[in-house]
């Protein structure tokens, strides 16, 4: 099916998918009662609640017939049976959630953002011990900025602070999914440096959902 050069509204859309078969499926429906049907079996659809239940009847098989035989019509039929080639997306307060739900291990799939400064993680400790501490986002590979890590020099020492780049601070990070992190351990705050994405000791995961 073909793609409307100018296409209508949304909410025009499904009105005029609805009100036409409406009108096709009473048209169709007052034949029946009036020219097709034989006389005893019009009689028998005389009161308002038996031409009502009828021509129900007839617009929904109209609109079933009609929508099933769409993708194998010209649109000029279609639009002269439906209303309108187009079919309405019922986007808004309707439409799925495009918030990011993070995931709870593994690696993220494409579709997730990357970790970013700021956001809290879990942190599983290196230790082996299975200790798990929430740990804040300091530094991303996007994030880096060349001129502050040439500012420690080439070669660590250990010190947090001065001229001596801490041990394990990378001038570049390998991958969009390692980060550096300051963890909130139970018995202080500490920094762990080029932290892999994942599961198990010495690597971070996104919190599970409460």
């Amino acid at each position: 099916m073909s793609t409307p050069t100018h296409p209508i509204s949304d909410r025009a859309v499904s009105y005029l998918r609805t009100v036409v078969p409406v009108l096709w499926g009473s048209a169709v429906a007052w034949l029946l009662t009036v020219v097709v049907l034989p006389a005893e079996v019009t009689d028998l659809l005389s009161s308002d609640l038996a031409i009502a239940a009828v021509t129900a009847l007839v617009v929904g098989a109209w609109y079933v017939a009609w929508r099933w035989a769409e993708p194998h019509i010209p649109d000029w039929l279609t639009r002269l049976v439906l209303g309108s080639a187009q079919t309405p997306s019922y986007a808004g307060r309707h439409a799925a959630s495009t918030e990011y739900t993070p995931p709870t291990s593994g690696t993220p799939p494409s579709t997730d953002p990357l970790p970013s400064v700021g956001r809290v993680v879990r942190y599983t400790s290196k230790a082996g011990d299975g200790v798990e501490s929430p740990a804040l986002v300091l530094r991303t590979r996007t994030s880096t900025v060349p001129g502050v890590i040439d500012l420690w020099g080439p070669s660590p020492d250990g010190t947090l602070s001065g001229t001596g780049r801490p041990v394990g601070l990378v001038a570049e990070l390998p991958d969009d999914l390692t980060v550096d992190l300051l963890v909130h351990g139970l018995g202080g705050d500490y920094r762990e440096y080029a932290v892999p994405h994942g599961v198990g000791p010495g690597a971070w995961s996104w919190p599970p959902r409460a």
